[in-house]
């Protein structure tokens, strides 16, 4: 077949000698005979994906040489003819199947038939034709969900937003023939490889396959997840840079399942496959992100005494949380639900039995529409649950201090299209909090939840941890809380002091994680009844009470890097005319991203009184001699105060810290130029007092290194700069992204430079 149909079916960036067509396009083949070919009969094509004799129209087409083309379907007309050859364009349909063809021609000539292989192509989705259901109008946005092979993933949580580079890799040696091995190796296919073939032409069966596969908790997906602090058998989830390495770990262990992943390694990974195959995909992160498991829209927070958080429901609040988002149109569901489709490889809870999320119509969520299926009512959880705080006695009683209703999803971003700049998608998900619009959305969802339940007022036992999920293996047999999700048709070390001032008023605030009030109400006792399902209230009619006595807030004093001590303040202000004795049980904790407390690192009491209208403050030091044992990197430090009242008024004020790596330096030591070897300078520093051994520096980064460069640090000394020198040449042009990531048993560092890569 003619090579520029590469170019023109914008395929020419895959490092690969088969053939790759978009569908929906024409292409040019040129037949060549040993002599001129004269008075033939008939000349008629097939084209066979999946298996043979599948008894499927869309996986075995035949289509004769005509002389017009057939409007959405498979034809081929004659261009020209001359001497021995000739030349034909072919047509393929904008809903043709995706995946490996095998095409072959049947000639008649003065009634002889004769049977010719023409070789192989693949065949992908096609964003650039207005037929295909993943047409994006925006060029811009075409490079940017198709054809970008690096990005930014955003992690840390709402107050501190960090990001780092990922190499995607799409257009890599063999990372096409290795997603549609993924495909090849699902459970659909392994069942009825013609079926599942046969569907291959929507967006929505494919990419709920590709969810369900990415993770390997079903099948011998792509990743094996692991929410644990050992990694010894694998890799550290935070050590990785970018997908090309896990696809062809898995495909070359023989499709064994890598270890391991967290969220967004899934969602990176899943965004590889499915910009390989076609489909126009981002990576979103959900700050504050719910993980509710039993559909009632409350994920409930449970603190003992001291402050520490308690594990006693299977529910829970991810610092952030990271999936895909895809855009095709919605025609199972209405048009209306067209556009960007949530997909999530996460395996958090089961779909129809397996491990998979989507794909959810984004503006179904936004609307409340949790009829439409597809998981939408986990998904609208994750942006729009309660945040409820309990604070759990010895004797089994509780009292709940605080419903927040505007805690969890915060700040959903996205990488700009064109830059790595952040970009705020909240609005795309729910309606300005508060606003009466937000109020009639939750409301309607409620109504429309048939699992709603009402929070449960048990207190369960203390669950047990696995390794392959990031909660718990509690019996779900909601799953994501929809049965409306068709399948398609067949076709204490710390140290504190406490100080009464005068200093600015601190106002009330309702922030994230901040504070947390009880009301005056009498603690509910454990009972054995099971909560029965109610109509879920509105918001505006949950009772309201009046104010605390007092509002409290940390402050961290200076951001923290990986080897400085944490400094911090607990602001109190009393909101009342009268002196107010607080109890404050103060407590530290280095948990995961996922909410999960690892260990404790101090616990403390403090008594104060303070005066009408005025602020005391608490200082709080937690110094990295105290807390390094107790974190590594990707883990974070919660504190926690819990501040009891007169009238057993409690109120609870928390503060995750994200530790910031200290930076890499990336420095060019000349233009980068096609095929010609260019060095670049790389600069770090210990950031610790003490020395680190058995360190490692990776480099990798698509168009400019086959795979990754990796060097052995054997040590650095305490506060030791470093210098490298690295070679490459670059075999692709346009902007690159170069990754670095200096990693060992402390701490995972990286940086990424952005690489302007000329022709000659």
């Amino acid at each position: 077949m003619d090579e520029s149909n590469k170019k023109a079916h914008h395929t020419d960036m895959y490092n690969s000698s088969e053939l790759i067509l978009r569908r929906g396009q024409s292409c040019r083949i040129t037949l060549e005979f040993n002599k001129p070919l004269t008075d033939w009969q008939s000349i008629v094509f097939t084209a066979q994906t999946g298996p043979k004799n599948s008894g499927y129209h869309n996986t075995n087409v035949e289509f004769a040489l005509s002389s017009s083309w057939t409007s959405g379907m498979w034809s081929a007309v004659l261009e020209s003819s001359s001497g021995n050859s000739l030349r034909i364009i072919m047509s393929i349909p904008a809903t043709a199947v995706i995946g490996r063809y095998d095409l072959s021609v049947q000639i008649s000539v003065m009634g002889q038939t004769s049977t010719y292989s023409l070789g192989k192509f693949i065949l992908l989705f096609n964003s650039w034709c207005r037929d295909d259901e993943v047409y994006l109008a925006n060029e811009e946005e075409r490079k940017e969900y198709v054809l970008n092979d690096h990005g930014v993933l955003f992690m840390g949580n709402d107050k501190h937003i960090s990001s780092i580079g990922w190499n995607y890799g799409q257009f890599e040696d063999n990372m096409l023939n290795i997603c549609l091995n993924i495909l090849d190796r699902s459970l659909n296919y392994q069942k009825d490889p013609a079926a599942d073939c046969s569907q291959r032409h929507s967006p929505i069966y494919v990419g709920r396959v590709i969810s369900a596969m990415i993770n390997s908790n079903d099948d011998y997906g792509v990743l094996e997840g692991r929410w644990e602090k050992d990694f010894s058998e694998g890799i550290d989830p935070n050590s990785w840079n970018g997908s090309v390495e896990i696809l062809w770990q898995w495909y070359n262990d023989n499709y064994k399942p890598v270890k391991y992943g967290q969220c967004w390694v899934f969602a990176a990974v899943m965004c590889t496959v499915l910009r390989c195959l076609g489909i126009p995909t981002r990576v979103i992160t959900n700050f504050n992100s719910a993980h509710n498991t039993d559909g009632n829209m409350a994920i409930d927070m449970h603190y003992d005494t001291e402050g520490k958080f308690l594990e006693t429901s299977s529910d829970s609040i991810w610092n952030f949380h990271v999936w895909n988002e895809c855009w095709f149109i919605r025609r199972d569901l209405g048009v209306y639900y067209s556009g960007w489709q949530v997909l999530d490889s996460t395996p958090q809870e089961q779909s129809q039995d397996l491990y998979r999320c989507g794909p959810t119509s984004v503006i179904a969520v936004k609307e409340g529409d949790l009829h439409v299926g597809y998981d939408t009512p986990f998904v609208f959880a994750e942006v729009n649950a309660d945040r409820v705080t309990w604070v759990m006695h010895k004797d089994g009683t509780k009292d709940k201090a605080h419903n927040d209703s505007k805690y969890v999803g915060q700040n959903i971003s996205t990488k700009a299209v064109g830059s790595d700049n952040r970009v705020d998608v909240t609005h795309n998900y729910k309606y300005p909090e508060g606003s009466p619009q937000e109020r009639e959305v939750f409301e309607k969802a409620s109504r429309n939840n048939p699992f709603y339940r009402h929070p449960s007022e048990n207190v369960g036992p203390t669950r047990i941890p696995t390794s392959n999920r990031p909660r718990n293996n509690i019996d779900n047999s909601l799953g994501r809380f929809s049965s409306s999700t068709p399948d398609l048709p067949t076709s204490g070390s710390g140290r504190s002091s406490a100080l009464n001032g005068n200093s600015r008023p601190l106002a009330p605030s309702s922030s994230i994680g901040n504070l947390s009030r009880t009301p005056r109400t009498p603690p509910v006792r454990n009972s054995n009844r099971p909560s029965s399902p109610s109509p879920r209230p509105s918001r505006s009619s949950v009772p309201s009470f009046n104010g605390p006595d007092i509002a409290g807030k940390f402050k961290l004093l200076s951001p923290v890097a990986v080897g400085q001590d944490v400094n911090l303040i607990l602001n109190l202000k009393n909101l009342t005319h009268f002196h107010r004795p607080v109890e404050v049980n103060l407590s530290a904790s280095s948990i995961l991203y996922t909410g999960r407390r690892v260990n404790d690192i101090f616990t403390d009491r403090k008594s104060l009184i303070i005066n009408p209208s005025q602020d005391a403050h608490i200082s709080v030091q937690i110094p990295y001699s105290h807390y390094h044992k107790y974190t590594s990197h990707g883990n974070m430090i919660q504190v926690v105060a819990l501040c009891t009242l007169p009238f057993g008024e409690k109120v609870v004020v928390t503060k995750d810290v994200v530790f910031e790596n200290p930076s890499i330096s990336i420095k060019p030591l000349g233009n980068a130029v096609l095929h010609r070897t260019m060095a670049l300078e790389i600069r770090f520093t210990n950031p610790l007092n003490t020395t680190i051994n058995d360190c490692y520096l990776v480099v990798e980064g698509s168009g400019l290194i086959d795979r990754q460069l990796s060097t052995m640090v054997p040590y650095l000394k305490p506060r030791e700069r470093i210098r490298f020198k690295v070679e490459l040449t670059p075999y692709r042009i346009g902007t690159r992204q170069l990754i670095v990531n200096f990693k060992c048993k402390h701490f995972s560092i990286k940086g990424y430079q952005l690489l302007n890569v000329e022709s000659w």
